[in-house]
């Protein structure tokens, strides 16, 4: 666990090792959903960062596998 300070204009720093990561640069889109444990921060992902990831899985198959590693299933 991490912990970051909200500015006076609402703004968080996301540490140098996250970014790093999870591939964030400034920029970079990130999802934020109101779940009901609290605030969920994810990285939006691209097609363009899929390529080349299937590696002779299917694509679908791959990011059902992506998303069961998060918890989202």
């Amino acid at each position: 666990m991490t912990l970051v300070k909200i500015s006076e204009k609402g703004q968080i720093v996301i540490p140098a090792a996250f970014r790093k990561k999870w591939n964030l640069e400034g920029g970079s889109t990130i999802i934020l959903t109101d779940d009901a444990d609290g605030i969920r921060i994810r990285p939006l992902v691209r097609l363009s960062d899929l390529s080349g990831i299937d590696e002779g899985k299917g694509l679908l198959q791959k990011l059902q596998e992506m998303r069961e590693e998060e918890g989202d299933i």
